[in-house]
């Protein structure tokens, strides 16, 4: 008895177990290809069982008896059963017999038990090895093996789920600085072994517990305990540093790098890991706006909140610009010895649909910082122009 199994295209049938009940040994045989033994390849792919009492004469299995077996009349029956996965005919169930032997329907139907058992395991094990690569494409970095984001935000949300009332913790957003520029000037392949590298130590360095992933290109994010000792985190990221900053040898040539990374406490600044993940990025943004190299930076949230009112309040001028929700205003000038209007002043003011009328000291500086000023002074004169005419 043997079973075999399909390539994707169904011209090959690779053995994956002979057993010889005479030796009671386990083999692997040679595989079989549709251009040697196409007349076998038709037969068992348009019936359910093919039953052939001697192999040496059947159109199907002539050749066979032929060239696999040489005509050696160690078989002289055949009753093989395809293996139907969900995809289509998988494989076939074969069996053979030492003896001349006329197949009855019982034999045939039995047979065909045995594939469909075969079946149902061989379509599991599809289904398995299926998930298993799904899992792996879902939370593994394809490049480097190292956990990536979606792997990141699950443990740590595990973790963070069964914690006891005090834990701490610590998120570090770090990336590699001007990593661009060497990616530009190494090109992709040369960029890459260096991102392996990097990886590498990553996971030499740090000590258990810890959570590390690549989240995208040269970004890397870390949560670690936190003792409540700044010392102890410092020293940490110090030797990791350090490690990191040891020359890589690439194409014969010695690539040194710096890192520049941004932490944020947990819960402090962040009670989930997609908060802490954003937060300790934010802080690594803010550092290197001020240096490129080798900053650290510390999770502000003052400085955080400041900053998102000032986006949502750019984004709504943005839309009182198109949505016309500036007025002017015209005070008269008059000239006091006569009581005389000698022209007048336009003074715009906002008509915010929430806050009522806003005054210029609340946007314009605003406007200034967002270049705006011109699109409302286009506004004021064209406004201004049409009252006039």
């Amino acid at each position: 008895m043997s079973v075999w199994l399909f390539n994707e295209e169904r011209t090959i049938l690779h053995s994956q177990n002979t057993y010889d009940d005479e030796t009671n040994e386990h083999t692997v045989d040679s595989d079989l290809s549709d251009g040697v033994y196409a007349a076998y390849f038709e037969a068992i792919q348009s019936q359910r069982t093919l039953a052939v009492v001697d192999i040496e004469i059947d159109p199907a299995t002539k050749e066979i008896a032929e060239k696999y077996f040489g005509n050696s009349g160690r078989y002289h029956s055949l009753l093989d059963a395809c293996i139907i996965l969900s995809s289509g005919i998988g494989g076939v169930l074969c069996c053979e017999s030492h003896d001349r032997r006329q197949w009855n329907s019982f034999d045939r139907m039995i047979v065909a038990s045995i594939a469909d058992m075969l079946s149902f395991l061989f379509d599991r094990l599809s289904r398995l090895t299926f998930e298993e690569n799904l899992h792996h494409l879902a939370f593994v970095d394809e490049l480097t093996g190292m956990n990536n984001y979606n792997a990141f935000l699950t443990q740590v949300e595990s973790v963070m789920s069964v914690v006891e009332v005090g834990y701490r913790g610590i998120f570090v957003y770090m990336n590699i600085d001007q990593f661009i520029e060497i990616h530009s000037v190494l090109g992709p392949e040369l960029a890459d072994e260096i991102i392996k590298v990097v990886t590498k130590r990553f996971q030499l360095t740090f000590e258990k517990p810890y959570y590390a992933a690549r989240i995208a290109f040269d970004h890397f994010v870390i949560f670690l305990p936190y003792d409540g000792g700044g010392k102890s985190f410092k020293n940490k990221m110090d030797k990791l540093v350090e490690k990191l900053n040891e020359p890589i040898l690439i194409a014969n040539q010695e690539v040194y790098l710096t890192f520049s990374y941004g932490f944020a406490y947990y819960p402090k600044d962040a009670l989930t890991p997609l908060e802490g993940v954003q937060v300790a990025r934010f802080a690594l943004e803010t550092s290197k706006s001020l240096s490129s190299r080798k900053s650290i930076g510390i999770y502000n949230a003052d400085v955080h909140n400041y900053m998102k009112r000032s986006m949502i309040s750019e984004m709504n001028l943005r839309k009182a610009l198109d949505k016309n929700e500036f007025r002017l205003f015209y005070q008269p000038q008059v000239y006091c010895d006569t009581g005389e209007i000698i022209g007048f002043e336009a003074l715009i003011r906002w008509q915010h649909p929430e806050r009522d009328l806003i005054y210029p000291n609340d946007f314009i500086e605003l406007a200034e910082s967002t270049g705006f000023t011109i699109s409302i002074d286009d506004f004021g004169t064209g406004y201004s122009a049409f009252i006039y005419l």
